[in-house]
């Protein structure tokens, strides 16, 4: 079902949205309407299925999930929200480039997936303590809290696809990778340096893209390949062995000095 009208929310009143029904309810026509607007909450409360806002909405109230995701796709945001209490799941599928900088809370999840050119930046102290899947575009982190403070750290962020981005911060978020299957630890430390001091095993992949430096300061036994794109970028390896099949890196450096010896890696110009 799509509702293409225009929703506001008045300042102390609530909008609440339940369904039992399993399809996708979307807020927000591909025509004009479907903005929410107000200083009032939302919440959507109870059910598993999808609710899709597709766009860019101004209303300034907390914004609450009880179960369920709240999706963003299109054009669609969380406005000027106050707050954010997850306790299902946030999903963002959208091509547009915003920021939250409202805190997230809660025990549900947190999901950038779909598309390859949305940005989405993290700018509030987050503690919701799900995990996070960062499975296309590019996620920026612009706060140390900004990934929140998931209940077990350890495998907490997943990464399909997509890019985490530092900005101004150099938080190690290595302790929370998760390592099973094929993971694509895409970095781009934007300018930052940024030190990487868990071991990295498995299968998965790591890119480090952007200027600045990131420093793999373990002695790692992921056997995927390690790629360092992007002019002025460069990796100091400190005392790291990696397993990995092949390194490859474009119009960037790898600073070998830690190891008083060119380590055994295999090199490819891509």
């Amino acid at each position: 079902m799509v509702y293409g009208g225009d929703i506001s929310i008045a300042t102390g009143a609530t909008f609440q949205y339940s369904s039992t029904t399993s399809s996708t309810q979307t807020i927000g026509s591909t025509l004009a309407g479907g903005v929410i607007s107000g200083g009032g909450d939302l919440i959507k409360d109870t059910g598993s299925n999808i609710l899709s806002f597709k766009k860019n909405n101004t209303y300034t109230g907390l914004t609450t999930i009880n179960s369920g995701i709240l999706q963003l796709s299109g054009d669609g945001t969380l406005g000027n929200t106050s707050g954010v209490v997850n306790n299902g799941t946030l999903q963002l599928s959208t091509a547009s480039s915003f920021t939250i900088s409202a805190p997230i809370s809660g025990s549900g999840q947190f999901k950038k997936l779909n598309t390859s050119i949305g940005t989405t930046t993290l700018t509030g102290n987050n503690t919701y303590t799900g995990p996070t899947t960062i499975a296309a575009g590019t996620l920026v982190v612009a706060n140390s809290s900004a990934l929140g403070n998931p209940a077990t750290p350890v495998g907490s962020l997943l990464m399909t696809g997509g890019t985490l981005q530092y900005s101004g911060i150099n938080t190690d978020f290595s302790g929370r990778f998760a390592t099973t299957g094929s993971q694509q630890w895409n970095i781009d430390t934007n300018g930052n340096a940024v030190t990487f001091g868990t071991v990295l095993s498995g299968t998965s992949s790591l890119t480090k893209t952007g200027s600045g430096t990131l420093t793999l300061s373990e002695t790692n036994t992921y056997t995927g390949t390690t790629t360092i794109n992007g002019t002025g970028t460069s990796a100091t390896i400190g005392n790291t062995i990696v397993a990995g099949y092949a390194t490859h890196y474009t119009n960037g450096a790898i600073d070998y000095s830690p190891f008083g010896a060119s380590p055994s890696l295999i090199m490819s110009i891509v």
